[in-house]
């Protein structure tokens, strides 16, 4: 069979399956709070994490708490319909919360909550934190600083740049790196300079965690 054929034919099995009910994703990644199974405030958190560390005055750290679905059923998305029926091409669901950010000089502090939601049908769970700075115009993509061991001990090896010491995370970031990039495109301008400094650049969360120090760096002001 002709492959426009077989696509045609995955997009006929996929309408068919959106309008029995029976598809196992969603189509597109957004999730708003009316949603059924938009995650529901865990009333009884009690895994509250401060962060605190040093920022550049000109420098925004965006930090994002990051919560995903750890089931399959129904807690999946894809871009299209192709997409998912006949590629495979489907995501768990995910909803990235901005952490609020208190400046001081050069000081800044923030908050997140591992158990802030009620696990639900998708099985919603806290996956780490994410950074994202940027300086003025120019903005980073976004990386890990925080990741959750808990549950993956077996999984998740602690190495001298990722570990659950209570070490500092220190990004070295150099935003002159993206000022030539063109309207679209996008790079990191942390990862390899903290990389080269041999610097720790995330933090492994354990049950125990309560503190977690990010310093950044503006290489370009030094």
């Amino acid at each position: 069979m002709p492959a426009a054929s077989i696509r045609q034919l995955a997009v006929r099995l996929a309408l068919a399956g959106l309008a029995g009910g029976c598809m196992s994703y969603r189509l597109g990644d957004a999730l708003s709070p009316d949603d059924p199974d938009y995650p529901r405030e865990n009333r009884a958190a009690v895994h509250h994490v401060e962060v605190r560390g040093k920022l550049p005055p000109a420098v925004e750290p965006r930090l994002f708490a990051q919560y995903v679905a750890s089931r399959d059923e129904g807690c999946k998305w894809a871009p299209t319909l192709v997409a998912g029926a006949f590629e495979g091409a489907t995501f768990r669901i995910s909803l990235p919360v901005p952490l609020v950010i208190a400046r001081e000089g050069d000081q800044f502090a923030s908050r997140f909550t591992v158990d802030r939601f009620e696990p639900g049908r998708c099985g919603w769970r806290f996956v780490g934190v994410t950074a994202a700075p940027a300086k003025g115009r120019l903005a980073s993509l976004g990386n890990t600083i925080v990741r959750n061991m808990i549950g993956y001990e077996d999984r998740i090896k602690p190495a001298r740049y990722s570990n659950a010491e209570d070490t500092p995370v220190v990004w070295r970031c150099r935003f002159s790196d993206l000022a030539d990039l063109k309207e679209g495109e996008s790079m990191f301008a942390c990862a390899q300079w903290s990389r080269a400094n041999m610097s720790k650049q995330e933090h492994l969360l354990t049950p125990a965690s309560r503190r977690v120090r990010l310093d950044f760096e503006d290489l370009d002001a030094k």
